[in-house]
């Protein structure tokens, strides 16, 4: 007699037999090698030590920074460093800040708030673009300006996370989150003739320990003393993470970078932590130096894919002061670190806007051997209410030696119009010719990009109503 398999053990059938093609691909799954120890330990260093780059590439770059001012240069802790001609590359990489700007004068200070609050001064300001950038040790960034305080100058005490003591009445107060502070302020230059009124104004700032504030002293921290930092030295790469932990144990984080430490527990990685390279066994020390060697191209390419919308070829970022999530308002590591890597220390967009471009009209790279042209219509210059520049920068991000000695091309210029009324910019190594040199901005022989600043930018620019025409290829 013949039996009919019921429907459920054709499907078990079936199922068996599906699971008899896929045996072999789970047997030899089951069947492959276990990895060595040493291999574990590799990736497992390799892996926790990328994500420790990407998370503390932020607080190293502002200790590589305060390096290069404070050992290097020799400026002392909570004492201004006053650029007093516009930015050259000569200046940029010296001070190693990247992209930096060439249409204001710098004035740069660290600050440390581990003794008792600094308080800066500055005076009335009632024609000129102004902003004191401040940095705490996790990149929070806030600004004092024209914008956010006005224009009348005053007293404000930057104070720390551990001091709790009590302000004069007419100080106001700054809290900040780490004893180490960066600041960077920048004032506008209405062309060469203005250097020397800018410098009158630089004058007049002070940074003042608060006792000596109080008894009518400026520009002094008393007989406050310092503790010296080691020197940011990364010659062994692994000393990386030894900075790290120094930085950390200055500033103790909090939050969500609190929260981040036990991810590195095995690294020994934290405030209270000591990394100690010569004790790791090579294999770790291997997926560490992998880690490193990765880590910046991480950053860099997060910047340029994820950081902002693109319009014709310009990736516009708004809020490069800002790095939490959208939608959770959440630490968002990557972004801040790609903004320490490319754009330190960021700008919120109401003081200021920075698109950039890496590349012409038909996406393709920009570069000295190719010669370019920039043209706004008429009337569709860049809507700032402060000023706006054109910086050029070579592939690092510093500005570049040409023989007219520009990197920077905008408000201040006397641009010719085109027959039209539309201003054309143009971006190449060699001269476009005499007739046009007022309108050339020197691009170097190799690959470059280009910077828009827009500062205190129009409403139409914030909101994206008008974005910057595409860099265009020369015929």
């Amino acid at each position: 007699m013949r039996t009919r398999t019921p429907l459920i053990g054709t499907a078990l059938l079936a199922a068996s037999t599906l699971l008899g093609w896929l045996a072999p691909d789970v047997h030899a799954q089951d069947q492959a090698p276990t990895p060595t120890v040493e291999k574990i330990r590799e990736e497992q260093a390799y892996t926790l030590g990328t994500a420790a780059f990407l998370w503390g590439f932020t607080m190293n770059e502002l200790y590589r920074v305060r390096s290069v001012h404070v050992d290097k240069q020799g400026v002392p802790v909570n004492t201004f460093l006053h650029n007093r001609e516009v930015t050259t590359a000569e200046i940029a990489r010296k001070q190693g800040v990247v992209r930096p700007n060439s249409a204001t004068l710098y004035s740069m200070a660290w600050l440390d708030l581990s003794i008792e609050p600094i308080v800066l001064e500055f005076p009335p300001i009632p024609d000129h673009y102004f902003t004191f950038n401040y940095v705490d040790w996790f990149q929070k960034t806030e600004n004092l300006s024209n914008t956010t305080v006005g224009r009348a100058g005053g007293a404000y005490a930057f104070v720390g996370p551990h001091w709790n003591g009590a302000l004069p009445a007419d100080m106001h107060r700054v809290g900040v989150a780490s004893d180490t502070v960066w600041m960077i302020a920048r004032i506008e230059v209405k062309g060469s003739a203005d250097v020397k009124n800018v410098h009158a104004i630089q004058d007049k700032y002070s940074l003042t320990a608060l006792r000596q504030f109080v008894a009518g002293k400026r520009n002094t921290v008393g007989n406050n003393s310092y503790e010296k930092w080691p020197a940011y030295d990364v010659s062994e790469p692994l000393n990386w993470f030894t900075l790290l932990n120094e930085g950390l144990r200055r500033n103790p984080p909090q939050g969500g970078d609190l929260a981040m430490l036990g991810l590195f527990e095995t690294l020994q990685i934290g405030p209270h932590k000591t990394f100690d390279a010569g004790k790791l066994d090579p294999a770790t020390q291997a997926g560490l130096r992998r880690a490193l060697a990765i880590g910046p191209h991480i950053l860099a390419d997060d910047f340029k894919r994820r950081l902002g919308q693109t319009f014709n070829g310009w990736q516009i970022t708004k809020d490069l002061g800002s790095w939490l999530t959208p939608d959770t308002y959440q630490l968002d590591i990557l972004r801040r670190s790609a903004i320490a890597k490319e754009a330190q220390p960021g700008q919120a967009s109401s003081e200021a806007m920075y698109p950039i471009a890496y590349v012409d009209a038909e996406g393709r790279p920009l570069t000295g051997a190719n010669r370019y042209m920039l043209r706004f219509a008429k009337g569709q210059l860049p809507p700032a209410n402060a000023f706006w520049s054109l910086t050029m920068y070579d592939a690092d991000g510093f500005p570049i030696d040409n023989p007219i000695n520009r990197n920077q091309i905008g408000t201040y210029d006397t641009l010719a119009p085109d027959a039209d009324g539309a201003v054309t910019i143009y971006i190449q190594h060699a001269s476009p010719g005499s007739d046009k040199e007022g309108n050339w901005l020197p691009a170097p022989t190799g690959s470059f990009n280009v910077v828009l600043r827009l500062y205190s930018p129009a409403s139409a620019a914030r909101n994206l109503d008008w974005v910057p025409p595409a860099v265009q290829e020369a015929q």
